[in-house]
């Protein structure tokens, strides 16, 4: 998990897993609701360098009640429009923290646009929540959250 001075990795496959922290309050009716899926360059892991379980780990522990979702690259909504705004696409960017190599984040830009990055419109947001979550169902799961109290 450690960085020790490694690069970025910028090619992504489209199989390769992305573990996203949830909330026990964020899983509704067997899927991720909308308000667990953060977004202006939501902060994921890649599989390729870490397990699921490191998502969760802080030196402060502040995570340990938390649950972990998997999806794909491929699955990541892009591009995602919602008229009368623009498209957006999104894509992974590898963000590697020094306590976290695998730290990547999904970053948005119009369409056709040359810019490293710039935040989606409020319904752009929505709508790529709601696409997002179709996918992040019970069986993509890795690590269910639980309550302060540990139940599941």
């Amino acid at each position: 998990m450690i960085r020790n001075g490694r690069p970025p990795v910028d090619l992504f496959h489209g199989n390769e897993h992305l573990y996203l922290r949830y909330g026990r309050q964020n899983w509704v009716d067997g899927e991720l609701d909308l308000t667990g899926i953060k977004l202006d360059k939501t902060s994921v892991n890649r599989g390729s360098f870490s397990e699921p379980e490191d998502v969760l780990y802080s030196v402060a522990n502040k995570y340990e009640h938390m649950g972990v979702v998997r999806f794909s690259v491929g699955e990541i909504p892009s591009p995602v429009s919602k008229p009368p705004a623009p498209a957006s696409v999104f894509w992974p960017v590898h963000d590697p923290l020094e306590e976290n190599y695998s730290h990547s984040e999904i970053w948005s830009k119009k369409d056709g646009v040359e810019e490293d990055y710039s935040k989606p419109t409020a319904a752009i947001r929505t709508e790529f929540r709601i696409r997002l979550a179709r996918v992040l169902t019970e069986d993509r799961i890795c690590i269910r959250a639980t309550d302060p109290a540990g139940q599941a």
